[in-house]
């Protein structure tokens, strides 16, 4: 599996990060359909918890997040990055989530208007993780970050785990991941955590 963070820039991307068009412009590689590509999450202003907290981080420096509701990651909510995710202008969308993206399209209000993406596209991010007020130090100072370079990863370092449980089980790898992804999504809803709230204008 070949993982890409979806962007940091919304639906409008690098390219038109200040939205001076109304036409989407899906980032690549994240739009291509044999990528699984990352989005960004943070924890909704005013729902979040510090309380329970164990680590020894979260006892002396920061406030460490234990809990809240998951919103999209955006500049509209506080945070430094508007999470990327789109429509694929070349990539038609793939079976593996035909259901789940025919759903969504399905729904009033979630889009712009189809003169502005390609609706038959292939649909991105697969998945996200928070990407929201990342602790890191930069010389010898604290500071916290955002991104979907924060939340890639993260992806990934819980895909490798898996692999390694599965090898270790005497099993094959995941290969590429997203077949299984939507699979599961779509047979056991509750192994993830769907965010339906925000947006990535």
């Amino acid at each position: 599996t070949l993982l890409a963070s979806s962007g940091d820039s919304g639906a409008h991307g690098r390219t038109d990060g200040f939205c001076t068009t109304e036409k989407a412009n899906p980032a690549f590689p994240a739009s291509s359909p044999y990528i699984t590509a990352v989005g960004a999450t943070q924890i909704k202003p005013g729902s979040g918890s510090t309380s329970g907290a164990s680590e020894p981080i979260c006892q002396n420096q920061l406030q460490c997040a234990t809990g809240g509701t998951e919103i999209v990651c955006s500049n509209a909510k506080g945070a430094l990055i508007t999470s990327g995710g789109g429509f694929s202008v070349y990539a038609p969308r793939p079976s593996y989530q035909e259901a789940v993206v025919s759903a969504y399209l399905s729904k009033s209000g979630v889009t712009p208007p189809e003169k502005d993406f390609n609706k038959a596209g292939r649909g991105y991010p697969d998945i996200a993780a928070l990407g929201h007020n990342y602790y890191i130090q930069l010389d010898g100072q604290v500071q916290a970050v955002d991104g979907t370079s924060a939340s890639c990863p993260v992806v990934a370092g819980i895909m490798s785990i898996v692999n390694s449980a599965r090898v270790s089980a005497g099993k094959s790898k995941l290969g590429f991941a997203n077949p299984t992804l939507y699979a599961i999504a779509a047979n056991n809803p509750d192994a993830f955590n769907d965010v339906t709230e925000g947006d990535n204008k």
